[in-house]
């Protein structure tokens, strides 16, 4: 079993009823910076002393029998960096089915998450850019349906987003500029 956590991908770490280390994955090691090649034996809050007390809660309960997750997650580290973690924490049971332990899953999404903030961000600037064109912008799918409406185009065919989003846009079109418009589509 040991040398199934220490090499699988993820990171894994198995404690014991007082938090010290019974196994831990390599990728646990990376994750959270930790230099000691031998952890076992050594007590999880001395380990990582920034652990906040939510966690130690946490524990305690799973060391009570709860699974507990969380897909987005964060905590500080000692040197003010924050993490995001995705993680399971679950009991560690025995053959008579007593719990031992706690098996702690984790998963680093701070990439992940820096990446979705500056999409997110992005976005914003590109609407507010969009959105004070007084060009008549317009995204239309594959069956000419507004996707995406400026305000410009709203104010000069006086309606709202509401009215054109999901419609085509094809009854918007003067009827001499119908046939037109279709070839270059």
């Amino acid at each position: 079993m040991q040398y199934i956590i220490q090499h699988d991908p993820n990171a894994i770490s198995v404690l014991d009823k007082d938090l010290n280390y019974i196994f831990v994955s390599e990728r646990y090691l990376e994750d959270y910076g930790i230099k000691e090649a031998d952890i076992i034996g050594k007590n999880h809050y001395e380990v990582i002393p920034e652990i906040p007390q939510k966690w130690r809660e946490i524990h305690q309960r799973v060391l009570q029998g709860e699974i507990l997750k969380n897909e987005d997650d964060f905590f500080i580290r000692q040197d003010g960096k924050t993490e995001y973690t995705r993680w399971e924490c679950r009991p560690y049971r025995n053959a008579n089915h007593e719990i031992d332990g706690i098996i702690l899953y984790t998963e680093v999404i701070t990439k992940r998450k820096t990446a979705e903030q500056s999409l997110i961000e992005s976005e914003a600037k590109y609407r507010i850019l969009i959105e004070n064109q007084t060009d008549l912008i317009v995204k239309v799918d594959t069956k000419n349906r507004f996707l995406f409406v400026s305000p410009s185009y709203c104010n000069l065919f006086g309606k709202n987003e509401a009215e054109l989003l999901g419609k085509t846009y094809m009854p918007l079109v003067h009827p001499d500029d119908l046939a037109h418009t279709e070839e270059l589509l």
